[in-house]
């Protein structure tokens, strides 16, 4: 019986402390940061890219360089292109970023040099700035 009365002692004491900690997380404030589900955004439809260029290495023409990307339509000064190259594995094997310094339709991303016969996939993220 006392086994047992120290066990449940144990558990509240376990049980004041833990509510204590949780108590003191949520009351603290973090400046800058919305509440859950307070705020608003835009998300952007995936960006529309019509065409892909591959520049290859000047003294190795087997390896990409350098991928030229195409857009519908202009990207706003800013900007960051983000690219990733694909394996046939869907591994990612190269990957390369640019910001733009002024708008346009027609970006250039240095990536990490890659055997041009690896790649199978190109994924392309832009984070234009918030107006």
């Amino acid at each position: 019986m006392k086994a047992s009365a120290k066990l449940v002692g144990i558990a509240l004491a376990v049980a004041i402390v833990a509510l204590a900690v949780y108590g003191y997380a949520a009351m603290i404030q973090v400046q800058g940061v919305d509440k859950l589900g307070a705020g608003q955004g835009a998300v952007n439809a995936p960006p529309d890219v019509t065409d892909v260029k591959w520049i290859l290495k000047a003294d190795d023409q087997t390896y990409v360089d350098k991928v030229e990307l195409t857009f519908s339509a202009e990207l706003s000064a800013g900007s960051d292109v983000y690219v990733q190259l694909r394996n046939d594995q869907d591994a990612i094997i190269s990957r390369g970023h640019t910001n733009l310094s002024e708008a346009a339709k027609v970006v250039t991303v240095d990536v990490e040099d890659v055997q041009a016969s690896q790649v199978y996939k190109i994924d392309v993220t832009v984070i234009e700035p918030v107006p």
